[in-house]
């Protein structure tokens, strides 16, 4: 369905979208490139030459920030910002290799399959739903004083079926157990100490985004002191 509408499972949907799109950029290699207004789900109604129209397709939807729905999403993507510059995985300087690193003994980048094991040729054909793995320990740079740069391992599971889809959590990277950083059926980061094992099955709804990173028991003795 396209323009305006108020239906709410529609409405539903393409406020998982949004936060499907902004989570698939913030979580990529690179640079992000987000425009001013990404933020307030400004979508210039869907025109690509808005540069010339001086009205309300291009003016910065100020307005937005009065309205809750809109609202949320502004903290979601804040929320999301800050999560990208806390991990340095996903600020690499190099390439991904897909090889195995000496230091850690595990691959920079996992593909992983919903039945939780590594992908091979022929799952590449099927791609509506995997997940990624990203090792923190085999990122193999290092910092301005030279200090090896090491981060969290982060799995995401990702999916773009009509209908939920349990995924077999991996214990890729000798992890053992995951915490939920967030889930995009959800329009708010999860609350902390939510945890999923190895080998167990997470229940990941129709078009959403879930990100994990990698925990184990000493840590969280740690944590709590």
């Amino acid at each position: 369905v396209e323009g305006e509408t108020d239906d709410a499972a529609i409405l539903d949907l393409r406020d998982r979208q949004r936060r499907n799109l902004i989570a698939t950029l913030l979580l990529s290699a690179g640079v992000p490139m987000i425009s001013g207004g990404d933020e307030l789900s400004h979508t210039q109604s869907g025109n690509n030459n808005a540069y010339c129209q001086d009205n309300r397709l291009s003016w910065y939807p100020w307005a937005l920030l009065r309205d809750e729905r809109f609202d949320r999403f502004r903290q979601f993507v804040s929320e999301l910002v800050a999560f990208r510059h806390s991990q340095p995985v996903l600020q690499r300087r190099k390439f991904f290799t897909g090889e195995v690193s000496p230091r850690s003994g595990c691959r920079d980048v996992t593909w992983i399959t919903p039945g939780g094991s590594e992908m091979n040729g022929g799952d590449w054909s099927e791609l509506s739903a995997f997940g990624v793995c990203f090792s923190g320990d085999s990122i193999d740079e290092v910092d301005d004083r030279g200090n090896e740069i090491v981060g969290d391992t982060l799995l995401v599971l990702l999916s773009s079926k009509d209908e939920p889809i349990d995924f077999r959590v991996p214990g890729v990277c000798r992890a053992e157990r995951w915490e939920l950083m967030f889930d995009t059926r959800f329009d708010t980061f999860a609350d902390r100490g939510t945890y999923v094992t190895s080998g167990n099955e997470y229940s990941l709804a129709a078009h959403s985004i879930a990100v994990f990173r990698r925990t184990n028991d000493a840590e969280e003795r740690e944590n709590t002191g």
